[in-house]
């Protein structure tokens, strides 16, 4: 559907048409009501934020330590490949083994310490802090995606709307229709539907209980990206003194 406005001598009135059906019409406030009213039922509730905070936290402190183990491992291999190297060095040097199988074995362990050096560099690329700082500044924010809503550009609008509903999103017989909702917004997606305002063609899965949708293994990922996607929306709304 697409947007139009009507006027007559006093107002003005948006209002949304078909781009199939072109007889049909429906109000803009209407259906600004309800996307606002969605939005806030997909929003966090305060006690949702604490939780996820502190699951969050531990989980960042479990996958902090771990990394590092990992780390400490692949920075032995490599110690254990530079031995080699220069064992394998002195071999030639004492003619132990003839140039051929000196370059054979140094490529190989080259080779290897190069893949473990991958493996280093993914780990300190991956700054466990630095995620958790930036959670922590968006975060707060999804308490509230009806008002980043309401401050947004109608481009910003399009790119938050197609951050929260995953495909096409369509108005039927009074409630928004999706093929599914960012995962990272589970907690309310039930509620959402059961008050009428959203029909998703995939079927849902009960996480009405914030601790229910912290125990999928992917939940944490999924938010993280969602909070990623909205950071330069709230930057942008951040520069311009709304937030």
């Amino acid at each position: 559907m697409t947007a139009a406005i009507s006027k007559n001598r006093k107002n003005e009135y948006v209002y949304y048409w078909c781009l199939e059906h072109r007889r049909l019409n429906l109000k803009g406030a209407e259906l600004h009501d309800k996307m606002e009213n969605l939005l806030d039922i997909l929003s966090f509730s305060a006690e949702q934020l604490a939780y996820i905070h502190k699951e969050c936290h531990t989980l960042l402190k479990e996958a902090t330590k771990e990394a590092g183990k990992i780390a400490a491992s692949r920075l032995g291999q490599v110690k254990e490949v530079d031995a080699k190297l220069d064992n394998l060095e002195e071999r030639l040097i004492e003619s132990v083994i003839d140039s051929a199988t000196y370059k054979k074995w140094r490529d190989k362990l080259l080779q290897q310490k190069a893949l473990l050096e991958n493996d280093l560099n993914k780990i300190r690329r991956n700054d466990l802090d630095f995620k958790w700082n930036k959670l922590q500044a968006i975060l707060p924010k999804m308490t509230s995606l009806k008002d980043i809503y309401l401050m947004s550009t109608p481009v910003v609008w399009q790119k938050l709307l197609r951050t929260v509903f995953e495909g096409n999103l369509t108005y039927l017989e009074g409630r928004f229709r999706t093929p599914k909702v960012h995962p990272g917004l589970r907690p309310n997606i039930l509620i959402a539907k059961q008050k009428g305002l959203l029909e998703t063609e995939k079927p849902l899965t009960d996480f009405s209980e914030i601790s229910r949708c912290t125990e999928c293994t992917d939940y944490f990922e999924h938010l993280e990206r969602f909070c990623m996607i909205l950071e330069p929306i709230i930057q942008d709304l951040r520069s311009k003194g709304f937030i």
